[in-house]
């Protein structure tokens, strides 16, 4: 990983971005319980802890090879590691909680840039792209070290320009 003082490649912003994006959502909606964190499945309501071992993970609605859609806050959710590893997903309750949270409109609008991404046409992001996705997520696990008291992100992490 880059140090502070070299400036990272695209794919280390990338694979920060995925560290980013599954930490600070699978922290979404967290709660303190006798002094730890926890979280609640989204699609089978189990309560875990956010960090540590078994803890809880950032499932995807939409499979991570779908780069399009991969970091956004959307797709990402609180996920057990049965429901996200063992279930694969989980995906048919992952869709109905989708739709009852968003609304069928926008399931549909994910879907159809999912579909795009298997034919090969799907947009891809661009530099400017990832670095303004970079940001926003960092600002957020910023705000979720805050909110914690923990310290989950290296201060190198703090926006640099991309090569």
């Amino acid at each position: 990983m880059a140090t502070s003082s070299k400036t990272p490649t695209i794919k280390e912003i990338e694979k920060r971005l995925d560290v980013l994006t599954q930490t600070v959502q699978r922290c979404e909606g967290m709660r303190q319980v006798n002094g730890v964190w926890v979280s609640t499945c989204v699609t089978c309501g189990r309560v875990l802890p956010c960090f540590g071992p078994n803890c809880m993970q950032g499932g995807h609605a939409i499979p991570r090879g779908c780069r399009i859609t991969r970091w956004l806050p959307e797709v990402v959710h609180c996920q057990c590691p049965r429901c996200n590893g063992f279930l694969n997903g989980n995906y048919l309750e992952y869709s109905r909680y989708m739709i009852r949270r968003y609304g069928l409109d926008k399931w549909e609008q994910l879907m159809d840039l999912f579909d795009q991404h298997k034919k090969g046409t799907a947009p891809k992001l661009t530099v400017v792209e990832k670095q303004t996705l970079y940001n926003s997520w960092l600002k957020k696990g910023r705000e979720l070290e805050e909110k914690t008291s923990l310290k989950l992100f290296p201060k190198s992490w703090d926006y640099v320009n991309i090569k």
